[in-house]
C-alpha cells in the first residue's frame, strides 16, 4: 500500500545518504507523495504534485459527475468554433445517441493489439466507445475531432488509438488494485445526478477501470484490508509545495488541487490551460517550472 511505499521512500533515501530530498509524483503517484509528506516532512526540501489526488478524500468518488462535466466543457469550446459547429452539427447529442444505438446493434471491428502486431475483432458497443472516451479524454482534450469522425462512420480513430481495448502488459492490475482499495475509495456507488442524455455515457464511466461501480464490485470480491485511521487523515504540512494541474482533467480536475493547496501552509497551484490529465507530459513549461 502507499503508507508502506512512503516508508520504503524514507529508509531507501538514508541508505542513500540523503538528509533530504525533493520529492515528485503524478496522479496516482501523488497519493504516495502525500503520505510521505505527512509521515515524514522533516525528510523533504520541496514537493511537487502533478495532476494530484487528494489524500483522506475517497478517491475518484465524483470520477463520474467530473467527467461528464469535462466532456460537457470541451464539446462547448468546439461548438463554439463557427466552422466546427458547421462541418458538425449538434455533435455532442449525435454522439450520445450512438452510445445507445452501438448499445443495441454493436459493430465489428479489427483492431490491431500494439503490443503484439495481431489483429482481434472487436465487438464495439456503446459501453465500450464511452471508455474509449473517456481514457482519450485523459490526454487528448482535442477529441470532438475524432468524435466528428466516428459520428460519420469513420471508425479509424479507435484502430489508431486501440491501446485502450487491451491489457496493460506493463502494468500490475492486482497490485494497483490492492493499492487504491487501501486508500479511502467510494465502495458504495451511490448513484448520483445525471442529465438523461447521458446516462449511457455514466454508465459506462462508473463501470470502467477506477469507476465507482468498478469500485464497488472489486472491492467485494478482491479482499483487502483498509489502511489504519491514521493513514487515513486529511495532509497538513508545511513543505513548500507546487501544484501543477491540467483545466481539461477529467479525472483529477483543478478543484482536487485546491483541496490540497488549502491544507498545505507553502503550497502554490498552476492551471495549464488546454491541457488535460498530466500537465508534465504536455510540453517542456511544466518541466521548466
Amino acid at each position: 500500500n502507499n503508507f508502506e511505499t512512503a516508508a520504503d521512500i524514507d529508509m531507501i533515501m538514508t541508505a542513500l545518504g540523503y538528509e533530504a530530498f525533493n520529492l515528485f509524483g503524478n496522479s496516482a503517484g501523488t497519493l504516495i507523495a502525500q503520505h510521505v509528506m505527512r509521515a515524514y516532512p522533516q525528510r523533504l526540501r520541496c514537493v511537487i504534485l502533478s495532476s494530484p489526488v487528494p489524500l483522506g478524500e475517497p478517491a475518484f468518488q465524483s470520477m463520474v459527475v467530473d467527467g461528464i462535466q469535462m466532456f460537457h466543457k470541451v464539446m462547448a469550446l468546439f461548438a463554439a468554433d463557427t466552422e466546427f459547429a458547421a462541418a458538425h452539427p449538434d455533435l455532442e447529442n449525435r454522439f450520445l445517441r450512438l452510445l445507445d444505438e452501438l448499445n443495441v446493434k454493436p459493430v465489428t471491428l479489427s483492431i490491431t493489439d500494439p503490443a503484439t502486431g495481431q489483429p482481434h475483432n472487436l465487438a464495439l458497443n456503446g459501453d465500450r466507445l464511452a471508455q474509449w472516451l473517456f481514457q482519450r479524454m485523459f490526454f487528448n482534450p482535442r477529441f470532438p475531432i475524432e468524435l466528428g469522425k466516428i459520428i460519420s462512420g469513420d471508425y479509424e480513430p479507435l484502430r489508431q488509438g486501440g491501446a485502450g481495448f487491451f491489457p496493460m502488459r506493463t502494468f500490475s492490475y492486482g497490485l494497483g488494485n490492492s493499492i487504491m482499495l487501501t486508500e479511502p475509495v467510494d465502495r458504495s456507488a451511490k448513484p448520483v445526478e445525471i442529465p438523461s442524455s447521458c446516462e449511457g455515457f455514466a454508465k459506462a464511466v462508473a463501470g470502467g477501470g477506477f469507476g465507482p461501480e468498478f469500485m464497488k464490485r472489486l472491492g467485494a470480491v478482491w479482499k483487502v484490508e483498509r489502511l489504519t485511521p491514521y493513514a487515513e487523515e486529511s495532509l497538513l504540512c508545511d513543505v513548500p509545495t507546487l501544484i501543477l494541474c491540467g483545466e481539461l482533467d477529467p479525472v483529477c480536475p483543478p478543484r482536487y488541487a485546491e483541496i490540497i493547496r488549502r491544507r498545505l501552509a507553502k503550497a502554490h497551484v498552476v492551471v495549464f490551460p488546454g491541457i488535460a490529465h498530466s500537465p508534465i507530459d504536455a510540453g517542456t513549461v511544466p518541466i521548466k517550472m
